[in-house]
């Protein structure tokens, strides 16, 4: 059974009426999109100087939401969507995530490529936080025809070796059942000075 199956499959068990997969990414779609502008005018609301209310928080199950969202889907990288297409996803720790940053200070956000490419890099990421770091990415974007990973340097001082082994299999396996029509690329550990 497919990640989307499953996925409808355990929303229309809790339902009264069952959606159809575009319904569900819609209605995803629609709440995502919601509470991130809610989320983004609570935080500039936050910053504002002077007396006044304080900004309405967050429902509690709109903080659910916003801890699925990776960071970059609320702060954006550089104004950049990642719901649109792109032919390529560059994941993992701060490499990627620096990355991403040359990339646009130089203006070349799609590394002088034909290719659409999206670096979504997110600084101190282990393997073990990687699938809620991009569960928002997975549910809500078109699929991209190479996902590259670079990732595991942090995970070196703080895990077993077969302990890193597991985690890179399950998160394999879950992209592999999310995406299985792309190519998956893992790049080799960097290992990290202490």
């Amino acid at each position: 059974m497919s990640f989307w199956e499953e996925t409808i499959l355990l929303i229309n068990s809790i339902e009264t009426c069952n959606r159809t997969g575009q319904e569900v990414l819609k209605k995803w779609s629609e709440l995502k999109s919601k509470t991130k502008l809610k989320e983004l005018k609570h935080r500039n609301d936050m910053k504002l100087t002077g007396g006044g209310p304080h900004p309405p928080a967050l429902e509690s199950w709109e903080e659910k939401i916003i801890n699925v969202l990776s960071p970059s889907l609320i702060d954006g990288i550089d104004g950049e969507d990642f719901c649109t297409q792109k032919d390529v996803w560059i994941m993992g720790d701060s490499i990627p995530f620096w990355a991403g940053k040359r990339a646009e200070a130089t203006g070349k956000p799609n590394l002088r490529t034909v290719k659409r490419i999206s670096l979504l890099g997110v600084r101190g990421l282990g393997w073990t936080g990687f699938r809620h770091s991009y569960e928002g990415n997975v549910i809500l974007s078109t699929p991209p025809k190479i996902i590259a990973i670079h990732l595991g340097g942090n995970d070196l001082h703080n895990l077993t070796i077969c302990k890193i082994k597991n985690c890179i299999t399950s998160e394999l396996k879950y992209l592999r059942t999310a995406f299985p029509s792309a190519t998956l690329i893992w790049i080799d550990i960097l290992p990290r000075k202490e």
